[in-house]
């Protein structure tokens, strides 16, 4: 009957070695052996030697893929250097194009995937002792040293076999790179010596070869791997994973040297360590999302997502990235996330998300499929940026815009050198230009003719030189016409500071000239014809005074002559407030204590009757800000309270008082209250009509004063007998 088939199952994973022992050892004439690492299954082969069909070695390996301290095609190779007809059997969990034709080319018996395979142990003993079969009855017909030859030649990356240190043989692929032109000592046939093999290999940090052998050879392992760098005539050293274990070599004891180059493998590693640095350095966040995974999990968050979100990677990775939207997340962009993921495509959006301390930002949000070597879909990456302050800044130029777009003044921007770019809807209303038909155009289509070459040139150089151009100017209307307009020129800088665009603000002012033409004709009214009128007028009734014969007529000529002087006095005032309002208010600092006590002399000379008190809370020569008629300005109001009051004997007094920024004027008396008429004309909340236009100029005079002065006015009742102007002006 012979021997049992020995079978060395070689696997890291317990349950399976335990289900694999129990379904093959039940079986007639199997026995298992079992290891759980390369190094001890090499350890197991030398100790039991391969079967030569008489002894009790083995037969037959089956190998799981996935080992700890290395692969089963490693091991393969390994196995093939010294037993190149040993049927091997390798199962892997994720089968692949590479670890099959690797698996192929070291002359596998059989490559297995574990999940199609399943239970099926009645197939495995039959396909182990087939193969077992196969061999012993091939065993005397083919020839070892021809077979291990072309199996090593076979196997895709160098196999060097040494004894003593010494190379033995070296298949093609090691030649290939060792010695390419032949002129070096490397055995080209079976029984040939080369160099020791530490001459080809330089030490790295990760260890030497010497110390991997002694390992070996102490017995303290089978098998072992390094990475080193291997000297090459026509490349220089080559770095190189270097498998090494424990063989015998025709009958003799030696060391298997298995090395692939890894130079293009440390470059991808290079790049994908490099790339991934750049991911987890990146300055926006970044997350991989699992494709195959129900509800797209995140298997990946780099530094800047935890940062900009405040979540942990505890907190982020296994869920979905919908727990940064909220209460006011708009479902437009998230919608959209939704189509392009279905779709597999990629999309871009702005979101508002929230931080896990419940605080609002902006993301720009872009979702981009990745795909395998299949062209399928395994994850999805997406890029969080918090354009916050962009979209901040977006909205207030929004709002400019809209502001600009309903502003009354025209707006228009050009170039430097004075190309229209912009033209707002006031532009056409105050110009008559149509802004389509102003863009491209020069502001030159605006020109009248009434001011000079000098005038635009000195306008150029101000707006040019950085700094901000203010005039008034007289522009051409499209209807042939002409308006005033009060012009703002600003220029706007690039980021080298240079001039890059003009922004211009005209204020249309043509009713207002127009009103101050009509002040400056009746001013001239006032100051020349209703005066000399008045004059003539004068003369005549002074006239008829001095030919007058019997009182009546004496008395009608003094009517005349009052009337004649209240006209000129109200035609004085009323050229006071028109030169007023024509001109811009002068304000100066004005010693309000004196200017009272001035005020106050000439109220006397007026009243000789009255008492005026005057009380000072405030050091003698504080400053008020007003116009230098302001002195004036207090004479009429305390004349308007003595002239209305109705005792014979008025009582007013005046106190004056001060705050860090204003100076308050207090004018009081103890009258019955002045009429709402004379209040409104005070506060300018009624017009003067016929029946108020005497008192009533005197009134909108204090009014201006006050107003041009950028003080304020007020009343206050005493009790309910008396009356208190307020009157307040900046300091």
């Amino acid at each position: 009957m012979g021997d049992p088939t020995a079978v060395l199952v070689v696997s890291a994973d317990d349950a399976y070695l335990d289900e694999f022992v129990t379904a093959l050892e039940g079986r007639e004439r199997i026995r298992v052996l079992t290891a759980s690492s390369v190094d001890a299954a090499v350890a197991t082969l030398a100790a039991h030697g391969v079967s030569d069909g008489d002894s009790n070695g083995i037969d037959c390996v089956v190998s799981d893929y996935d080992l700890p301290d290395s692969n089963g095609v490693r091991f393969l190779q390994v196995v093939r250097a010294a037993a190149p007809t040993l049927p091997f059997v390798l199962f892997t969990t994720d089968g692949t194009e590479e670890i099959a034709s690797d698996a192929i080319a070291a002359d596998v018996t059989d490559y297995l995937i574990k999940e199609r395979f399943g239970n099926q142990w009645d197939r495995l003993a039959s396909l182990v002792r087939d193969a077992v079969a196969y061999r012993r009855g091939r065993e005397d017909l083919v020839d070892r040293t021809t077979r291990t030859e072309a199996v090593l030649n076979a196997i895709p990356d160098g196999v060097i076999v040494a004894i003593d240190d010494l190379v033995v043989f070296a298949n093609e692929n090691a030649r290939t790179l060792l010695d390419p032109e032949g002129e070096r000592a490397v055995p080209r046939a079976f029984g040939d010596r080369g160099s020791p093999v530490s001459e080809w290999l330089r030490p790295r940090e990760t260890g030497s070869i010497e110390a991997v052998v002694e390992r070996i050879r102490a017995g303290d392992r089978a098998f072992d791997e390094v990475t080193l760098d291997l000297f090459s005539p026509d490349r220089g050293y080559v770095p190189v994973d270097v498998t090494v274990a424990r063989a015998d070599w025709r009958d003799e004891g030696a060391i298997v040297y298995v090395f692939a180059d890894v130079s293009d493998r440390q470059r991808l590693e290079h790049e994908l360590a490099v790339k991934s640095r750049a991911m987890d350095d990146a300055p926006i966040g970044i997350t991989l999302a699992d494709a195959d995974a129900d509800d797209l999990p995140l298997v990946y968050a780099n530094d800047r997502f935890e940062e900009l979100t405040g979540y942990d990677r505890s907190t982020i990775l296994g869920h979905n990235c919908r727990f940064l939207q909220g209460e006011d997340t708009a479902e437009e962009p998230v919608q959209a996330i939704r189509e392009a993921i279905a779709a597999r495509e990629s999309v871009t959006v702005e979101l508002r998300n929230y931080r896990a301390d419940g605080s609002e930002f902006w993301n720009r949000l872009t979702v981009a499929p990745i795909h395998d070597e299949n062209d399928e879909v395994t994850h999805f990456v997406g890029f969080q940026e918090d354009v916050t302050a962009w979209v901040d800044a977006r909205h207030d130029r929004r709002r400019l815009e809209r502001a600009v777009e309903a502003a009354g003044q025209a707006i228009f921007t050009t170039t430097a050198d004075g190309t229209v770019t912009y033209a707002n809807p006031a532009f056409e209303e105050i110009t008559g230009h149509d802004a389509d038909e102003v863009i491209g155009e020069t502001p030159r289509i605006l020109q009248s003719g009434r001011h000079n070459e000098a005038y635009y040139a000195r306008m150029w150089e101000t707006v040019l030189s950085g700094e901000t151009w203010t005039e008034e100017v007289v522009n051409s209307h499209a209807n042939g016409g002409t308006y005033h307009a009060i012009q703002t020129i600003t220029p706007v800088f690039d980021g080298d500071g240079s001039v890059e665009e003009l922004v211009a603000i005209q204020t249309d002012v043509t009713v207002q000239k127009e009103h101050e033409r009509h002040l400056a004709t009746l001013d001239r009214v006032l100051r020349h014809d209703l005066r000399n009128r008045l004059n003539v007028v004068m003369g005549h009734t002074e006239a008829i005074q001095g030919a007058a014969v019997d009182d009546s007529t004496a008395e009608h000529a003094d009517a005349i002559s009052e009337a004649i002087d209240d006209l000129l006095a109200i035609a004085d005032r009323g050229r006071e407030i028109n030169r007023m309002l024509l001109e811009r208010p002068q304000r100066v600092a004005v010693e309000i204590v004196p200017t009272l006590r001035a005020a106050l002399g000439e109220a006397r000379e007026s009243h000789p009757d009255a008492t005026l008190d005057f009380r000072v809370d405030c050091p003698t020569d504080t400053e008020a800000i007003a116009t230098e008629n302001v002195s004036d300005a207090i004479t009429e109001t305390v004349e308007f309270l003595l002239g209305h009051a109705e005792s014979s004997t008025p009582h007013v007094d005046v106190t004056v008082t001060t705050t860090t920024d204003r100076v308050t004027i207090r004018i009081a008396d103890a009258e019955n209250p002045i009429p709402e008429t004379d209040r409104d004309i005070l506060l300018d909340t009624e017009d003067i009509d016929a029946l108020n236009h005497g008192t009533g100029l005197d009134l909108w005079f204090v009014y201006w004063v006050v107003r041009r002065s950028n003080g304020s006015l007020s009343f206050s009742d005493i009790d309910e007998s008396g009356n208190a102007i307020v009157i307040e002006l900046p300091r």
